[in-house]
């Protein structure tokens, strides 16, 4: 009798399946299940990098407008700021309208030529449409820190007689305390022949926290202020910057213990041919100063 293991029977019959041909619709099922693996489902594509660039632009678009208010609200107006700073015109004259029929002349225009020639180092400030630019020195309004601290008694030292003598007279000049802060000086001139030539009146004056200085500087007739500007040492500066000649007057104590006023201006211009009151007996004239000299008190 044959022994048959029922292993070998299973795959006996095992073996004729493996020999048929599958159905349409395995094969189907299948092709469907191999396509899941092989065309996975597509993704959205993005450029690389373009993050980055995004983050990029957002900090650029932040510090422009940081810059932008800085600028504009944070940051004071130069403009503005340079305005306020400018100083206004002190001076001007009147000149014929650019309508009128009388024609400005030559010797006018070579007037007004002269006194701008007469300060190099003028600023020029503008007036209205009918009105010419005026010349104003550089030193306006501008006192040294030594001359806000003088008094009159740092001028005690003038007061008295004072004379000195040349080959055609004697030149006197006497000062008094006309009242408190008041210095008033007189000045004379004899000849030889004993002769009083002419006199002259000059003042020292203390007001409105400034020292003056007085004279008749002018063909005018009429007295000159000039400004206490600087005081050092045995020398006092005066200026007004409103005339042509002289815009400085200097006082200083010599060494002899006598003293000079010099009369010029800063910088220096040659002296104008015009005569004025300064040109006299009791002055000598230089090319670019007008001085004279007291070398002894009486």
């Amino acid at each position: 009798m044959e022994n048959k293991d029922p292993l070998f029977d299973n795959i006996g019959r095992n073996a004729r399946k493996i020999k048929q041909t599958p159905s349409l619709d395995a094969w189907t099922k299948l092709e469907a299940q191999l396509d899941k693996h092989e065309r996975p489902q597509t993704r959205r594509r993005t450029l690389p990098g373009l993050g980055i660039l995004s983050i990029a632009a957002s900090v650029l678009l932040l510090v422009g407008l940081v810059f932008v208010i800085s600028q504009t609200i944070l940051k004071p107006n130069k403009s503005m700021a340079t305005a306020e700073r400018q100083a206004m015109p002190q001076q001007v004259e009147d000149l014929p309208l650019l309508a009128s029929n009388d024609a400005i002349s030559s010797p006018q225009m070579a007037e007004y030529q002269r006194k701008i020639n007469a300060n190099p180092r003028g600023v020029i400030k503008e007036g209205g449409y009918h009105k010419k630019l005026v010349a104003q020195p550089l030193n306006r309004t501008k006192h040294s820190a030594t001359a806000a601290l003088v008094t009159m008694k740092n001028f005690d030292w003038i007061l008295g007689e004072w004379k000195t003598n040349s080959k055609t007279g004697t030149s006197t000049e006497t000062w008094e305390e006309f009242a408190p802060g008041h210095f008033k000086g007189t000045g004379t001139f004899t000849n030889i022949d004993n002769q009083s030539i002419f006199t002259e009146q000059m003042a020292l004056i203390e007001k409105d926290n400034n020292i003056y200085f007085e004279a008749i500087t002018q063909s005018e007739g009429e007295k000159v202020a000039y400004v206490l500007q600087d005081f050092e040492n045995r020398s006092a500066t005066f200026y007004n910057e409103n005339i042509d000649f002289p815009t400085h007057v200097i006082i200083t104590r010599t060494a002899s213990g006598g003293f000079t006023i010099a009369f010029k201006n800063i910088p220096p211009v040659a002296v104008p041919d015009k005569n004025t009151p300064l040109k006299n007996s009791r002055n000598l004239i230089k090319s670019k100063e007008i001085i004279r000299t007291l070398d002894q008190k009486i």
